[in-house]
């Protein structure tokens, strides 16, 4: 194998050495210039932070192997005429050159397990036809009509008075898997046991705001240094790679957890759709691995996340009222009494979208004082 090896470094550098021979035997000032040209730009392209390391790693390379280089070395020096320093210079340049063409080749397979497909979204354009569905179907009284009661009730809605009507909370009504949860004056929120992660559930939320637009809303999220500015949890948040005509950015954020736990951090892909003739809008996350963000000491890395919102406006995508549906699920990596983890899950999601409105009115009262 390391035979094998050492002559393709030979073949590497041996194509270096040809074309810088060709300019060094005419031996004039300006043959002689391009033939340094021709190695500098090599160096430039080829080296990087890490040269010393690669050097090192070579170098104990030659030692470990050094019977069979000597055995192999002799044979093809004779030939080509290099002394042993041009040698080992080669092996360490081609070393750097091959491990640039693996990071790049790396890159784009991070680039493709990551990416979110034009498809995925379009897949989800009717997510709210079905949150209506799963409203009907399980907190709607069949008989009244009215609403049903899931973990307290709310001003101004009229429920259900039908004998033995009882709360829907955590109960699985007909074929769906999506039990009631949660009701705030805005929201409504259900959610599922995971199919393998057991003590897990995914979420699904349904939201209507009177008071901001769909393209605010969206905006507030897509913002990150806006987000930053509204969102007192996050500690770092930056986009690490972004394709701007797919609207796809690779995105690393770092999130404050209380004192007693280790912060969490994502690595995730974010794409977005919007459909101006329908005025409807999707955003959808998912967790990614990639090069450029490696884990933190301390920090726990959230390699199970994905969400997917749905936003459509009532009366255009620039007015005021914006309906919307979210589908999330992430696994901390930790295991949480079921008290505190449904405790953690009735606060944080309201808590989050809340802000996120907030923000967004913010943004939209700024943008008006600027007008």
């Amino acid at each position: 194998m390391q035979t094998v090896q050492i002559r393709k470094y030979v073949k590497y550098f041996e194509r270096v050495n040809n074309e810088l021979q060709i300019h060094l035997k005419k031996w004039d000032s300006e043959s002689i210039r391009n033939g340094f040209r021709i190695l500098g730009l090599f160096l430039a392209k080829e080296t990087s932070p890490i040269f010393a390391q690669r050097v090192c790693r070579s170098y104990q390379i030659l030692q470990l192997h050094s019977r069979l280089w000597t055995t192999h070395a002799t044979t093809v020096t004779k030939s080509t005429k290099l002394n042993s320093r041009q040698w080992f210079l080669g092996l360490v340049f081609v070393s750097l050159c091959e491990q640039r063409v693996k990071d790049k080749h790396k890159d784009t397979q991070v680039k493709e397990k990551g990416a979110i497909k034009k498809s995925e979204l379009v897949a989800h354009l009717k997510d709210l036809e079905f949150i209506h569905e799963l409203t009907a179907a399980t907190v709607i009284c069949p008989e009244c009509k009215d609403r049903l009661v899931v973990d307290k009730k709310i001003p101004n809605v009229k429920y259900c008075h039908c004998p033995n009507q009882v709360s829907v909370y955590n109960r699985k009504i007909s074929e769906y898997p999506w039990l009631p949860f949660v009701e705030t004056p805005d929201l409504l929120i259900w959610r599922k046991p995971h199919e393998t992660k057991a003590g897990l559930y995914v979420y699904k939320v349904y939201g209507y705001y009177d008071d901001i637009s769909p393209a605010d809303f969206l905006e507030t999220q897509l913002d990150l240094n806006y987000r930053k500015k509204w969102d007192n949890s996050v500690l770092k948040l930056e986009i690490v790679e972004s394709d701007p005509k797919n609207q796809l950015d690779i995105v690393h954020w770092e999130m404050q957890w209380p004192k007693m736990f280790s912060n969490r951090d994502y690595c995730f892909a974010r794409r977005h759709l919007i459909d101006e003739q329908d005025g409807i809008m999707v955003i959808m996350n998912k967790s990614v691995e990639h090069r450029k963000v490696p884990e933190a000491y301390g920090v726990v890395r959230v390699n199970e996340y994905w969400s997917v919102m749905h936003i459509k406006g009532v009366k255009g995508l620039d007015q005021p009222g914006v309906e919307f549906g979210l589908t999330y699920y992430d696994n901390p990596g930790l295991s949480l009494p079921g008290w505190l983890l449904n405790w953690a899950a009735m606060t944080a999601i309201p808590d989050f979208l809340n802000k996120v409105r907030n923000a967004a009115r913010a943004r939209r009262k700024q943008e008006g004082k600027k007008r």
